[in-house]
């Protein structure tokens, strides 16, 4: 059950499609509200950097010459990183086998592992994900306080 535009007093949408159809609607609005809604001034963020942030030289690779990204992110030292960093720390974990992204990541075979590597790569190295990785799937659980029956009161 959704309260149509998450106004309890506007009624409620209660069949599965139109459920799905009005909390998508319900998240677009406040995802329009949170982009448009108090957007930072232009150059807002420079001006920040500027005043805040110390500038530095650009970095070498570790061998002291030029960096280049392409080069040195490697399967190799992806492979490292995975497995460096403790395990079985998801949030949860100890309820439900809740298990993190890395992982699950882990728990791939190595084929598998660098077809993820060459993809997570190419997104760093393009600074774009693919479009099926910007869809997400939320679960909406009730806090302790304000009015259920609206969706942004849930977290």
């Amino acid at each position: 059950m959704v309260a149509v535009g998450d106004d309890p007093e506007a009624g409620f949408v209660t069949d599965p499609a139109g459920v799905r159809r009005e909390a998508a609607a319900i998240g677009l609005a406040a995802q329009v509200e949170y982009l448009e809604g108090n957007r930072a001034p232009d150059g807002a963020f420079d001006a920040f950097l500027e005043h805040f942030s110390e500038k530095f030289d650009e970095l070498p690779a570790p061998d002291g010459s030029e960096f280049n990204l392409e080069e040195l992110l490697t399967f190799d030292l992806f492979e490292d990183e995975l497995y460096r960093h403790a395990r079985y720390k998801a949030v949860g974990a100890r309820v439900g086998r809740a298990l993190s992204s890395l992982e699950i990541i882990r728990r791939l075979g190595r084929s598998e592992r660098e077809a993820y590597f060459a993809v997570a790569k190419q997104c760093i190295l393009e600074r774009k994900f693919p479009e099926h990785w910007q869809q997400m799937v939320y679960v909406l659980l009730a806090k302790k306080h304000g009015d259920q029956r609206k969706l942004r009161k849930r977290r």
